[in-house]
């Protein structure tokens, strides 16, 4: 295995090779055996791989196979595991982006956006309206480090500031999923907010401010140069 794609894994290179051999083998598993060959180290030594793997749930067993004398155990990458290889999603929400503008117009774009903010805050909203606005803003700021947006309230303690963008790539070049995060953060809060702090524009963080806040949003400024 190419040690760029377990440093992507997050593994050492012998532990990301037994991964990626589940992954192309995903159908049917590998037993211990199996995997010693293809990656080239003692059954044991792989065992103790499997066992670190199974034990951070990303590798678990999925059957028996007939290997000679008595069954050996198979074991495959679990769904959590399967999400540590690296995929394109990037790429594939931009096309899709553009391609709704260019196609649909810019209208039908913005009301997609509107439709994803309904669908994904609806499960959070009838806890949400129970809440007292402060309380309420602390909970928004756990679903949002839920989605993995490392979020905190920001200095002024009203607005939320945000250090991970989850659509960074996409941001920079299409604003729409920016105009997602405002969308979806007031309907949230229950409360306008407009986005006034951009990573995409080369700020150290995402900052929601309230509309009334006096704060001037980051929509329509150029890009920082590094």
């Amino acid at each position: 295995m190419l040690a760029r794609e377990a440093e992507m894994l997050g593994q050492s290179d012998t532990r990301g090779d037994v991964m990626l051999h589940l992954l192309r083998n995903r159908e049917r598993g590998l037993t211990l055996d199996e995997l010693a060959e293809r990656v080239g180290v003692s059954r044991n030594a792989i065992r103790q791989h499997i066992t670190a793997l199974e034990r951070d749930g990303l590798v678990g067993p999925v059957g028996l196979r007939r290997t000679g004398r008595r069954p050996s155990r198979a074991y495959g990458l679990t769904a959590e595991g399967g999400e540590r290889f690296p995929r394109q999603y990037d790429r594939l929400a931009l096309a899709l982006l553009e391609a709704i503008h260019e196609r649909l117009g810019e209208d039908a774009a913005e009301a997609v956006l509107e439709v994803m903010v309904e669908d994904l805050s609806r499960p959070w909203l009838p806890e949400l309206e129970r809440l007292a606005p402060d309380e309420r803003r602390a909970r928004v700021v756990e679903i949002m480090n839920d989605l993995g947006y490392h979020a905190t309230r920001a200095e002024d303690g009203q607005g939320v500031k945000a250090v991970n963008c989850v659509f960074h790539n996409v941001a920079r070049r299409n604003r729409a999923v920016c105009r997602f995060d405002e969308r979806l953060l007031s309907r949230l809060l229950g409360e306008q907010v407009r986005l006034t702090s951009c990573m995409a524009l080369g700020d150290g963080a995402c900052v929601f401010a309230g509309a009334l806040a006096g704060v001037a949003p980051a929509e329509g400024r150029a890009q920082r140069r590094p």
